[in-house]
């Protein structure tokens, strides 16, 4: 369980998604509902998310799956390999099996299909960002 301490800092956020659309209100929700998290970026393709994870040193990236060129599972690879700080966490419409455990595989520490609730993605993000 976090410490107090813990519970109290702000989680650095990058929202990786190709939909323009998904990312602003994903965006706006998290600014308005969770004081506790600072969005540091957004990206709309794997490259884009690469460079802005060196630029940004975030918290915990959230990651679509399916983007033209680089996907999420790729990228997610290339994240925790050479940022190993960063937790990656899963946010798509795939909810088949084998997609959702490449993106754990590929280093992911959380998946979650895009219909959650927006109470449990805030919890989720938070809870990424406190694992060790």
């Amino acid at each position: 369980m976090p410490s107090i301490k813990q519970q109290s800092l702000t989680v650095r956020v990058l929202l990786v998604d190709d939909h323009e659309y998904v990312r602003r209100a994903l965006a706006e929700f998290l600014l308005l509902f969770s004081p506790r998290i600072d969005l540091v970026g957004e990206a709309g393709d794997g490259e884009t998310a690469l460079a802005m994870t060196r630029t940004t040193q975030p918290d915990v990236a959230i990651m679509d799956i399916g983007m033209p060129g680089m996907k999420g599972i790729e990228v997610t690879r290339h994240i925790t390999r050479e940022h190993p700080r960063v937790k990656v966490m899963g946010l798509s419409n795939f909810s088949e099996g084998e997609k959702v455990g490449a993106m754990i595989s590929a280093g992911a520490v959380r998946y979650l299909h895009k219909t959650v609730p927006p109470e449990i993605l805030i919890e989720a993000i938070l809870a990424c960002a406190s694992r060790d």
